[in-house]
C-alpha cells in the first residue's frame, strides 16, 4: 500500500511538471516570431550555458571538490531572467534548488541521499525546460532588427519592475535611457546584470507607497537605467530613489562574517560594496523568493569581472542608491538608437 501511495505521488509530481512544461511552451508560442522571440532566445541561450555550468559544478560539489558559490550565482541569474520574462516554470525550479542549497549551506539540512536526489531532480528538470524552450525560441526568432529586440527587452524590464513591486506591496516605475542597443552576448550580459540590480532595488531599496508619502516622495518608486557605448565599452548607471543601503546592517553582517574587524565604524562606498558582494552575505535576516541569500551583487560582480568589466557603488543615502558598471563590447557592433540621436539633436 505504501508503495502504491509513493507511486501515485511520483506520478502526480510528474504530471504537474508536464503541465508546467506545456504551459511554458504555450507562453513561448504565444510570443510569436520576431523581436520578442529574439529577446527570449537571448536569455534562454545564455541560461542554457549557465545550466551546463550548474550541472558541472553540481558534480564537483557532490564530490567535495567545489563550494556552492558558482552554483548559486548561475542559478540566481537564471531565476532572475526567468522572472523578467515571466517564465514561472523555470523560476519555480531554480528557486526550489536554490532554497535547498541555502538550507544545506546554512546547516539547516545535511546533504544526504534524499537531498541529493531532490536537488538533482530539480536542476535536471530546470535544465530540460531551458533546453526545450531554447529550441522553440531559436526557431521562432527569425532575423530581427537589434533595435526592436532591445525595445522588447526594455518592455519586459518595465513590466517586471511594476509586477515585482506589486507582489511586494509597492509601486515602481522604471525608465531606460540608452544610446545604443547591445547585441548578442552583450545583450545577454545586460540582461543578467540589470536583472539582479532590479530585484535588489525593488526588494531592498524602494519603500511602500505609504512610507514614501511620509518621506515626501512620490508613491511610485523611481528606477532609472542609463546605458551608453563609447570607444568599444558599455557604461551603465542603475539608480533608484529608495531608502538607500542600511549601512549599519552592512557593518554588522561584515563583522559577523569576519570581513570587518570588531568595532568597525563607517565604511567607504568601495568597502560597502566589497561587503555586500561577498558570497552568501545578506543584510536581510530571512530570504524570500526574490533576494536575501547574498547572491545578487556577488553574481553581478562575478559576471562583470569575467569579461574585464567593473562595478562600483556611486552613492547611497535616504534619497536612493546608484551603481555604475562597465564592460568591453563584444565582437558584435552595438547599434545606435534613433531616439538617443533625436534627444542629442534637440
Amino acid at each position: 500500500m505504501q508503495g502504491d501511495t509513493e507511486d501515485k505521488k511520483t506520478h502526480a509530481a510528474e504530471a504537474r511538471v508536464h503541465q508546467q512544461v506545456i504551459e511554458a511552451l504555450a507562453q513561448v508560442v504565444a510570443v510569436g516570431t520576431g523581436p520578442k522571440a529574439a529577446a527570449y532566445a537571448s536569455f534562454l541561450g545564455d541560461a542554457r550555458e549557465r545550466m551546463e555550468l550548474v550541472m558541472r559544478e553540481l558534480e564537483a560539489y557532490f564530490a567535495g571538490q567545489a563550494d556552492v558559490g558558482a552554483l548559486f550565482r548561475a542559478l540566481h541569474t537564471v531565476k532572475a531572467g526567468a522572472h523578467l520574462y515571466r517564465l514561472v516554470f523555470l523560476e519555480h525550479f531554480a528557486h526550489a534548488a536554490e532554497a535547498l542549497l541555502d538550507d544545506c549551506r546554512a546547516g539547516h539540512l545535511v546533504m544526504g541521499v534524499t537531498e541529493r536526489e531532490q536537488l538533482a531532480t530539480d536542476l535536471g528538470t530546470l535544465q530540460l525546460g531551458v533546453e526545450t524552450l531554447n529550441v522553440f525560441t531559436r526557431l521562432a526568432a527569425m532575423p530581427a532588427d537589434p533595435v526592436r529586440i532591445w525595445e522588447s527587452f526594455v518592455e519586459s524590464l518595465e513590466t517586471a519592475a511594476a509586477e515585482l513591486a506589486r507582489e511586494l506591496g509597492k509601486q515602481a516605475r522604471l525608465t531606460v535611457h540608452a544610446s545604443h542597443a547591445p547585441v548578442g552576448r552583450d545583450l545577454a550580459r545586460i540582461q543578467s546584470v540589470v536583472g539582479h540590480l532590479l530585484r535588489n532595488a525593488v526588494d531592498h531599496g524602494l519603500e511602500t507607497a505609504q512610507l514614501r508619502r511620509t518621506r515626501r516622495k512620490s508613491e511610485a518608486g523611481r528606477i532609472v537605467l542609463t546605458l551608453d557605448c563609447v570607444n568599444g565599452c558599455f557604461f551603465g548607471r542603475f539608480e533608484d530613489d529608495g531608502s538607500g543601503i542600511d549601512l549599519a546592517a552592512v557593518v554588522r553582517a561584515g563583522v559577523e562574517r569576519g570581513l570587518l574587524p570588531s568595532g568597525s565604524g563607517s565604511l567607504s562606498l568601495g568597502e560597502t560594496l566589497n561587503v555586500l558582494a561577498s558570497p552568501g552575505l545578506s543584510t536581510r535576516p530571512r530570504a524570500n523568493q526574490n533576494s536575501g541569500r547574498g547572491v545578487g551583487l556577488d553574481a553581478v560582480l562575478s559576471e562583470l569581472r569575467a569579461c574585464g568589466g567593473q562595478l562600483s557603488l556611486e552613492r547611497t543615502s535616504a534619497r536612493g542608491t546608484a551603481f555604475v558598471f562597465s564592460f568591453p563590447r563584444g565582437e558584435e557592433r552595438a547599434v545606435p538608437l534613433a531616439s538617443a540621436m533625436d534627444e542629442n539633436a534637440a
